[in-house]
């Protein structure tokens, strides 16, 4: 299953540049005598007839032109026919149709488009700078093409009178795809994310929006890609950032402290090097270490410090699976892997050097293999850089590890129905074992949802047809819904602390779990930068509070520190609290501890009609004294 909600790589993927607008916070308003869509299962599926090799729709103008047209019918349709109260769902019509729009040479459908992208926008960064490059494009298209010396003028005007401070993250993230991005990197990244599911004749909506987007990126922004990299690069370097640190004054250190109770807290996650943590680890009294044996009949051979299951759901006692790479292609996918998460921070390192030069030069055919093998390392290292942040400054934290195995293939293994309630049985197994082992406290940076196993299924050429491959998408999301939601609400002395997700989107429209979960014992954590604004990747909807997800210093395997983003990052952190506060009151019970936490937040206005909680540990601990 894709269960990962890193948010690492695919930023490299499922680009969609100029047209890109975050999904938003913002109320769709009701629209009377349509059909009204609260959930992404609701939304109207739609296939496509393609040829085989699809690399051709980017290209030729007679098969797209014929894909543009059925797309934008269906597209349209459901505007017209349906209430979508989903605002991510809006923006994403908003955006293939501003795509088609501009193919087809209709700059007043074009802003039309973009404008209402906007009002759907509610974080100010995204807000100010969607359809950005592509209103440039339009004042500096001449005979069908951009002309990148206008561009480059009017982009800059567009830019420049923009508030820096507020849009800055988004300008760099936009300067570091213009410099990776090439038309050999779009076509390895179609050859290998939609060929393969057009084999069976038809692709889907999702995957025709794609197409249409790609398309879009290879004739207009990639003649202007480098005129983007340059005007975005001045302005950042024009500026210095003011931003606050607001996070090292709040923070509660226990290091010092000797009138601490150990607390026993798990990373559930996809494992860790236990090497980092060696003083700290919860030990299992009775089990012995390698001897293959269940030593105290609990089920499980040599669950001394934990345990995990294999991509199939089987138990399995390592705790950190070995990498299938020499130590030169380890250390090749490590430093890509920091070179991209500097690129995003406009750090310039000599691996994010090496990234741009890799990246430059890559050959379709080697798309996938780079993909996969950054996927594979991000994987490895997830786990541990998790854990360090969970496990900060708490000399009292005993670690638990739970390790469930990621799929790091572009083409995941064919989701199925058996699959999932093995899936299911093994999370209500592991959430078994951290009762039976005191565990007070679990982090869960990862989540699955429908779109992630439609996805699946659709590269797999299994399911049938787009509706079809919806229901069983939803038997199987189901399945796994159920076991874990049953397993957690089992177990209401344990704060299950989980990350909302690096999609920008709706967790509960878009069924990602467990973050959609509405539970006593849980917390749902979303992700804002240093200075306490929300980043562009966080989802949203049923969110409880707000940590810190940006460039978060933690350990990787072997000890090196990397700075990652995502709300994997920002979980953590609120677990770190709750073991914190565990460690000196550890009669807290979890209500207590929740309530802790959240009245110990801040409340920040992000907007006029919007505020969010954000986690301040040290105001929690002025609260503890007063605890009941």
């Amino acid at each position: 299953m894709n269960r990962l909600q890193s948010g690492i790589l695919w930023g490299l993927a499922l680009i969609a540049i100029a047209l890109s607008a975050c999904a938003t916070h913002q109320t769709v308003a009701t629209q009377e005598g349509k059909q009204v869509i609260t959930s992404a299962e609701q939304v109207p599926r739609h296939s496509y007839a393609v040829q085989p090799d699809v690399r051709k729709l980017l290209s030729d103008n007679d098969r797209s032109d014929r894909l543009l047209r059925a797309l934008e019918k269906d597209l349209t349709a459901d505007l017209g026919a349906y209430d979508i109260r989903d605002a991510a769902t809006l923006q994403e019509y908003h955006k293939a149709l501003a795509a088609i729009d501009f193919l087809r040479g209709n700059p007043a459908g074009v802003r039309a488009h973009v404008s209402r992208i906007r009002e759907l926008e509610d974080k100010p960064g995204p807000r100010l700078t969607s359809g950005l490059i592509t209103l440039a494009l339009l004042d500096s298209c001449k005979n069908g093409q951009p002309d990148p010396r206008v561009f480059a003028r009017r982009l800059g005007s567009l830019v420049e009178a923009l508030p820096y401070q507020v849009v800055a993250s988004q300008l760099k993230e936009s300067k570091s795809t213009a410099e990776i991005l090439s038309r050999n990197l779009i076509y390895g990244i179609v050859d290998n994310t939609i060929k393969p599911a057009a084999k069976s004749g038809s692709i889907s909506a999702k995957l025709a929006m794609k197409l249409v987007s790609y398309r879009w990126i290879l004739r207009y922004y990639l003649p202007v890609k480098d005129e983007v990299a340059r005007v975005y690069g001045k302005i950042i370097a024009a500026h210095t950032e003011t931003r606050d640190d607001i996070w090292t004054g709040r923070m509660v250190n226990l290091n010092n402290r000797s009138d601490l109770h150990p607390v026993i807290m798990a990373v559930w996650d996809s494992g860790i090097d236990l090497s980092l943590f060696a003083t700290q680890l919860w030990s299992n009294p009775g089990e012995v270490a390698d001897n293959n044996l269940d030593d105290d009949g609990n089920g499980y051979i040599d669950d001394v410090h934990g345990i995990g299951f294999d991509l199939q759901a089987r138990y399995s006692p390592a705790l950190l699976v070995d990498m299938p790479m020499s130590a030169e292609e380890l250390e090749k996918a490590k430093g890509y892997l920091k070179g991209y998460t500097d690129m995003q921070a406009n750090v310039a390192s000599l691996q994010a050097a090496m990234l741009r030069k890799h990246l430059s030069a890559i050959a379709p055919e080697d798309v996938k293999a780079f993909i996969e093998d950054l996927q594979r390392y991000a994987i490895f290292a997830h786990g541990t850089h998790v854990a360090g942040i969970a496990m900060k400054d708490n000399p009292a934290a005993r670690l638990v590890t739970a390790r469930l195995s990621f799929d790091h293939r572009i083409k995941k293994a064919t989701p199925s129905i058996a699959q999932a309630h093995k899936d299911a049985a093994a999370m209500a197994a592991t959430v078994a074992y951290f009762k039976a082992a005191g565990v007070r406290v679990v982090n869960i940076s990862w989540g699955e949802s429908l779109a992630a196993i439609e996805a699946a299924l659709e590269i797999n050429n299994a399911g049938g047809d787009a509706e079809a491959r919806k229901a069983l998408a939803k038997q199987i999301l189901d399945i796994v819904r159920k076991g874990l939601y049953t397993a957690m609400e089992a177990a209401p002395d344990i704060l299950f602390v989980v990350s909302a997700g690096n999609s920008d989107t709706n967790a509960a429209f878009d069924s990602i779990i467990p973050s959609s979960f509405r539970l006593a014992n849980l917390l749902s954590v979303g992700a804002v930068n240093q200075s306490g604004d929300e980043t562009g990747f966080t989802s949203f909807g049923p969110i409880d509070l707000y940590a810190n997800g940006s460039e978060v210093a933690g350990m990787v395997p072997g000890g090196d520190v990397l700075k990652l983003s995502g709300t994997s990052s920002s979980s953590p952190a609120v677990a770190n609290l709750a073991a914190k506060l565990l460690a000196v009151r550890p009669d807290l019970t979890v209500v207590q501890l929740r309530r802790l936490i959240l009245e110990g937040c801040d409340t920040v206005m992000v907007d006029r009609k919007k505020s969010i909680r954000l986690l301040n540990p040290r105001a929690s601990f002025e609260l503890i004294a007063t605890a009941p």
